[in-house]
């Protein structure tokens, strides 16, 4: 991994493909009770989970609740990501605090997540939609395999120049938000052994947004995003930056 300092205030890491030692975690995911708690505590029961079948790195599991008057999207959230600590840099403090994460995503409720239910993600042509779930898996696993960590406010570039997430799509990148949807308390899995997994939404983010985030930081990004409905997994949402929205929680300042 390299790393190019853009300013003082703004990272930008490159990842290369060089082959590099990689721990292997078990596939008995070690806080699986703990985030299914948190998933029926503050998103509702879940009705379904995608297994995966082959799994490098670590073994990624997707959890899927159906929409609801509180939460008025079809939720997915990763299991698995936490089975291994991220590589966390030393000027993070409270390093703890950064060492865990799961990824949730907020589709919108006619996404057509009904296709997925025989498809394995084996070789072959993805089902309508299934990008989600890749780029879920994608990310849930190249925090250990680039010995690295994500956490709020990252964003993330499809390639350089970026590409389009989907073809589909717009978008060419993602931005990693705190879980709003879920309110103050949901923002953070406590785990059985007194820790707790950051929970990040993954959000389609358009060009001109990947550049406002290179120069203004991502959690300035959030700040722009300011509704809900613009932290969905939405591909063709209109850009954040048009106007200026309000803030949530007080998070970001």
């Amino acid at each position: 991994m390299g790393k190019k300092e853009h300013d003082d205030r703004v990272p930008i890491y490159r990842h290369d493909d060089a082959d590099r030692p990689v721990q292997m975690a078990s596939y008995e995911c070690r806080y699986l009770e703990d985030i299914e708690k948190h998933i029926e505590s503050h998103i509702g029961k879940s009705d379904n989970v995608f297994h995966e079948i082959l799994s490098p790195t670590v073994h990624i599991d997707i959890h899927i609740v159906k929409p609801s008057r509180e939460i008025p999207y079809l939720t997915l959230l990763t299991s698995g990501m936490s089975d291994l600590d991220m590589t966390v840099p030393a000027n993070i403090e409270p390093m703890e605090d950064f060492r865990l994460a799961e990824i949730v995503t907020f589709l919108p409720r006619d996404w057509p997540i009904d296709a997925f239910s025989n498809f394995i993600g084996a070789d072959g042509e993805d089902p309508p939609g299934w990008y989600a779930v890749r780029w879920m898996k994608h990310y849930a696993r190249m925090v250990h395999e680039h010995s690295t960590f994500l956490s709020w406010g990252h964003t993330s570039a499809n390639g350089d120049p970026a590409l389009p997430i989907a073809e589909d799509s717009e978008m060419v990148g993602f931005l990693f938000a705190p879980p709003l949807q879920l309110g103050p308390d949901g923002l953070f899995v406590p785990t059985h052994d007194g820790r707790r997994i950051r929970l990040l939404s993954l959000v389609p983010i358009r060009p001109d947004e990947v550049l406002y985030a290179i120069n203004e930081g991502g959690l300035m990004l959030c700040e722009k995003l300011g509704d809900a409905e613009n932290f969905t997994f939405n591909p063709t949402r209109a850009s954040c930056l048009k106007a200026s929205r309000r803030k949530w929680f007080g998070l970001f300042g």
